[in-house]
């Protein structure tokens, strides 16, 4: 994909130099953080995430798939601050399961198996065409191939994955001077 969908280099650099994003989600006007490791999905704007179903962010996020972001450094001084602050919308991609190796043992290396999630079953408030999209096996395993390839432990673990299409990001840099902000947003958002 091109145009919309590709994020500045900067701010593309950024996010896939980090692995780590607290994702902000809300219930009932009550917000909740967690700490998700994620990878980027290249030409997309979009983040991949996995997580057990009965976690209280995953709940949160079938109820209301809106959800804010924060990827950053923690610098000793304020003049090395660098982070992006992110907005966006989460889908479910399907449930991940390790399948286990003829020999009944498990490695990083085992096959596993993605039952696709229908998202308009998923999520109680469906708002866009996005949140409703299901995606064909062929792409939701591709996607998981690349969650598992930069967090093999995920085979072992199991749990759903998640695809955050970035709407909105903030760049903040200090390091190329005090202050320095870059905003991306999505067209048409």
């Amino acid at each position: 994909m091109s145009g919309a969908f590709e994020l500045p280099g900067p701010i593309a650099a950024f996010i896939a130099d980090h692995h780590v994003m607290a994702l902000a989600t809300t219930r009932n006007h009550r917000p909740y953080q967690c700490s998700v490791y994620y990878v980027p999905i290249p030409d997309e704007a979009a983040l991949l995430f996995m997580s057990a179903e009965q976690t209280r962010h995953v709940q949160e996020l079938r109820a209301n798939p809106h959800v804010a972001g924060a990827i950053h450094v923690e610098p000793e001084r304020v003049a090395n601050i660098q982070g992006v602050q992110l907005t966006g919308t989460v889908v479910c991609l399907g449930q991940l399961t390790a399948m286990e190796n003829s020999d009944s043992s498990f490695n990083m290396n085992s096959v596993f198996n993605i039952e696709v999630a229908t998202n308009s079953e998923y999520y109680s408030e469906i708002d866009s065409a996005f949140e409703q999209r299901t995606f064909n096996e062929t792409e939701a395993l591709e996607k998981a191939s690349l969650y598992l390839d930069r967090f093999p432990e995920g085979r072992r673990i199991g749990g759903s994955l998640f695809q955050l299409r970035l709407d909105w990001i903030k760049y903040t840099d200090n390091r190329i001077r005090f202050g320095f902000k870059q905003i991306w947003q999505r067209e048409g958002t």
